[in-house]
């Protein structure tokens, strides 16, 4: 058998207790330092090679989707309910209430809607007492048209305004209330056309009720009518009420 004998080193083998001793003798912990020893530096592991024809297209499988958390929802607040009011001598209608619901909706703040509202309120008695003013001065002009009118003023005014009182109080009949009513409000009740025409006839009736008047004093009502029509349409009566 070929072999080393027990006992014997291998040829240019050093034995195993021959470990080489520092230079010059030194010991391990009593020779010269030549330099901080060596820090061993960790080697990241390579990644994965990607293999051949491996990219986003060509990649076999389906990819899985990114998992994303649904949105938390959240339930929107009731904006509270408006209370707006209108200032005195106003009532709610349809388009205070119309007002209301859009200015909710569009996020107008309580007190901004509320001065919105008690502008227009006072737009709208600005706009009132100009009209109101505007009629009283109509009411007056009218009037000092009838008293410097040759026909109708001076010293006959009075009695004229009699005569066309007596005559919308014969003939408005069951709409007298209504028309002194409108008279009382609108300029139209000094309008001198009319008030005119209404003294005619009511002097005219005056006039005729004398001579058509019946043995217990009263007047006939043809004589009222032929009074009123007369007044009313001058010769064209004439020609018309005899037919």
């Amino acid at each position: 058998m070929n072999g080393t004998p027990p006992g014997a080193a291998a040829v240019g083998v050093p034995p195993p207790s021959a470990a080489a001793a520092p230079a010059g003798g030194a010991s391990a912990l009593g020779g010269d330092v030549k330099g901080p020893p060596a820090t061993p530096v960790a080697t990241p592991a390579a990644a994965p090679a990607a293999k051949a024809g491996s990219t986003i297209l060509g990649a076999e499988g389906d990819a899985k989707p990114t998992q994303t958390a649904p949105a938390a929802t959240t339930t929107p607040e009731t904006p509270a309910p408006y209370e707006l009011k209108l200032p005195d001598g106003f009532k709610a209608d349809a388009s205070f209430e119309e007002f209301k619901g859009l200015a909710q909706q569009h996020g107008i703040k309580p007190e901004a809607a509320q001065a919105i509202v008690d502008m227009h309120a006072k737009a709208q008695r600005a706009q009132h007492a100009q009209l109101e003013a505007d009629r009283a001065a109509q009411r007056k002009d009218w009037e000092g048209e009838l008293r410097a009118d040759k026909e109708f003023g001076g010293e006959k005014f009075d009695d004229n305004v009699q005569f066309a009182r007596k005559a919308l109080k014969a003939h408005g009949g069951a709409d007298l209330q209504s028309l002194k009513e409108f008279f009382a409000e609108h300029p139209l009740g000094n309008f001198p056309p009319l008030v005119r025409t209404l003294a005619r006839i009511g002097r005219a009736s005056k006039e005729d009720s004398v001579v058509g008047a019946n043995t217990e004093g009263g007047t006939t009502p043809k004589a009222n009518d032929e009074a009123f029509y007369r007044a009313m349409y001058g010769r064209t009566f004439e020609t018309s009420w005899k037919k």
